[in-house]
């Protein structure tokens, strides 16, 4: 729905691209589709965008807009997906806007994985120099899975609400997630280190094997 505050034609036509790509994939959506829900003519749809690929850019670029503020970055690590569902709200056509960037090809879904993933690394950072996380033996590769682990919530949402019995993004869902989401980060998963300390034997072990090149 276009925003009470900003009804302009162009604004209608973005909101309403924004809503139909979110549900339905840039690719399955017509321009016409789109005039149709915004109540303009496709040529206004062209006139304001130059075409669909535009449309979709000024789409992307209105999602993100103010999306990384001081709020965002000052959340703890764990909390990514709930801090973009408070940015743009939990039940609003961007958050699966958002989704559907992290899902489908394109430059702006790469640029927004990286800077979500940046986001991550500065909050380990900042819990590292606090005290409160541990160091790790790659701190680029951490932040990369720990982010992967928090937008599963967001790209597999109808998946995790399936099998969880509420939305993951709800009060509800996420007052189930939250305790063994942290008692696994707290605890881990192994009883013992075994495992780690296997694994980093033989990964030590492939190393020195390999031929320089």
């Amino acid at each position: 729905m276009p925003d009470p505050a900003d009804l302009t034609g162009r604004a209608r036509i973005r909101d309403a691209a924004t809503a139909l790509f979110a549900a339905q994939g840039f690719h399955r959506v017509t321009v016409r589709a789109i005039a149709s829900a915004a109540g303009v003519s496709p040529g206004l749809v062209t006139h304001h965008f130059g075409s669909k690929e535009g449309l979709r850019r000024a789409c992307d670029e209105h999602v993100v807009s103010g999306l990384f503020d001081e709020h965002f970055e000052r959340d703890s690590p764990g909390s990514l997906v709930r801090s973009l569902a408070e940015q743009v709200g939990a039940a609003s056509a961007k958050i699966d806007y958002i989704a559907r960037m992290l899902v489908e090809p394109g430059t702006a879904g790469d640029e927004l994985f990286n800077r979500l993933v940046a986001s991550t690394a500065r909050r380990l950072a900042a819990g590292r120099e606090a005290g409160t996380i541990r160091s790790g033996c790659d701190t680029h590769v951490t932040a990369l899975i720990v982010t992967g682990h928090e937008l599963a919530q967001l790209v597999l949402r109808e998946r995790v609400r399936s099998a969880l019995g509420a939305d993951p993004l709800s009060p509800e869902g996420i007052g189930r997630l939250t305790a063994p989401a942290l008692e696994l980060l707290n605890h881990g998963l192994y009883v013992s280190d075994t495992t780690l300390a296997t694994t980093r034997e033989a990964i030590t072990r492939q190393d020195s094997s390999t031929p320089t090149p």
